[in-house]
Order: C-alpha cells, then sequence, then structure tokens
C-alpha cells in the first residue's frame, strides 16, 4: 500500500483505519507520521506480517508499534534514521526480522533482543565497530543468517554469536588484504551448527576451498563478486568437492 499525498492522504487514512483489526499481512510505503497512526495507535490484533518503508524524512521520533501487535512474527523496515535502540518493537515474539542501512553496533542490540528468530537479514551494514566487549548472544532457533556489510568488519559479529541451529549463512562484506575466516571458523565450530549453504563474496578460490574442507556439513555454495550480486561460477576444483561431498552422503543414505 502506498499512500498519496495530503488531503486524499487523510481521507484514505479515516477510511482504513476501521478495518486494521482484520489485517494480518500489511506492506506500507508511507511518510512515518502514518506510519505511527496505523501501526503505532490502532488495533493491530490480526497482524502477523509487516513491511514498513518510510517515503520521508523522519522526524527523530522513534516508531512506536502497539501493545496489540501480538501475533506479529515478520518485521522488515526499511529506510529509517532513528536508533533501533530507542523503538519500541516486539522483538522478543519476532521469528523474522529484515532491515536495511543498519549501523554497525546496533546489530548487537538486535543479536540480544531478538532471541526467538529464525531468520534474520540485516542489510546494508555501516559503521565502525566500537571496541566494546559485549557478551556473547545465544540464538537457539536462528536457522538463516544475512550479513551484508559496508566497509566494515565481520569479525565483530561472528564474535559474538552462537547459533546451534544455523543451516544457511549469507556473507557479503569488503576485503583489502585478508578476511576474518578464523572467526567464522570459531563461530560454527562453538555453535555446532550443521551449515548447508554458504553465500559468501570477495573470497579466493583457494579460502573457498578452505571453507568447504574445514565445514563438512556444506552442501551448496553461491559464490559472487563484491561489485555484482549475481552468482559467479565455481572453480572445478570446489565443485568435484561438493560432488563428492552429496554423492557419499547419498551413499551413506
Amino acid at each position: 500500500m502506498a499512500l498519496p499525498d495530503p488531503q486524499p492522504e487523510q481521507d484514505f487514512m479515516n477510511a482504513f483505519v476501521p478495518f486494521t483489526p482484520q489485517i494480518k499481512d500489511l506492506l506500507i510505503f508511507a511518510p512515518q507520521s502514518m506510519i505511527q497512526r496505523l501501526v503505532g495507535n490502532q488495533d493491530i490484533s490480526g497482524l502477523t506480517d509487516l513491511k514498513i518503508a518510510i517515503t520521508n524524512d523522519v522526524d527523530g521520533q522513534p516508531l512506536h508499534i502497539s501493545d496489540s501487535a501480538t501475533r506479529i512474527r515478520n518485521l522488515s523496515v526499511m529506510h529509517y534514521e532513528f536508533s533501533l535502540d530507542t523503538v519500541h518493537f516486539p522483538w522478543a515474539q519476532l521469528t523474522e526480522f529484515d532491515v536495511a542501512s543498519t549501523p554497525l553496533n546496533e546489530c548487537f542490540s538486535i543479536f540480544r533482543q531478538c532471541h526467538n528468530l529464525s531468520r534474520l537479514h540485516l542489510r546494508g551494514i555501516s559503521g565502525w565497530y566500537d571496541q566494546v566487549t559485549r557478551p556473547r548472544v545465544l540464538m537457539p532457533n536462528l536457522v538463516s543468517l544475512e550479513l551484508n556489510l559496508h566497509g566494515s568488519e565481520i569479525g565483530c559479529m561472528w564474535n559474538n554469536l552462537t547459533l546451534p541451529r544455523l543451516q544457511e549463512g549469507n556473507f557479503s562484506f569488503w576485503i583489502e588484504d585478508s578476511w576474518q575466516k578464523s572467526e567464522l571458523f570459531a563461530l560454527l565450530d562453538r555453535s555446532s551448527c550443521s551449515l548447508c549453504t554458504l553465500h559468501i563474496s570477495a573470497i579466493s578460490e583457494d579460502d573457498l576451498v578452505e571453507c568447504v574442507e574445514r565445514i563438512p556439513s556444506l552442501r551448496n555454495v553461491i559464490w559472487r563478486s563484491w561489485d555484482d550480486d549475481s552468482e559467479s561460477p565455481l572453480s572445478d576444483r570446489v565443485s568435484r568437492m561438493l560432488e563428492q561431498r552429496a554423492a557419499s552422503a547419498m551413499n551413506v543414505d
């Protein structure tokens, strides 16, 4: 739903508001004030999926989701300029969270508060790590994690997590001399998870081979260059390793 401008917008809202308790899935592109009126000040007790795109420069006030949203499980937020540390979201009940343009150090709060997530997508992460030592976070239900960083090191995020059910990792980051593979391997060892699918960008073939060797549960690899989001072909060496692993698994079954 994309809302039009001024008076027609008000008329639409007045007509729409009485139906909010019946809404289960809402995708809304609108100014923050209109979004706040819909999701913060109304009965949205039937809502399970919410996607928000704020179309104006926000007024500095955090976004509030109504306490009536007891069934909401999936939340996506685009274009925000407030701190996620100050918003009133139902963090603990979410099972999927997708947010764009996240400051790096706010990601640690998301890890801590969203302990019931099964899927987490943090895209466009930016800023520098503040070097604060934080307690490691256990996310017991997380099966899919996406971390997309711009100019930041990813190792500090891997170091903060334990993910015993992780099956899919999607990691994009910019590297100059080396990437923090030891932190990734430590996360997987610490978690004792069975990572099956790895999306990763901008690492060398030798590093990709090492990933396959070090992650015995790995079955699928999607390899991308940093400046091109399309999938790059795997080398013959990596392809053979994955094929042999798949064949061995079939023989065991």
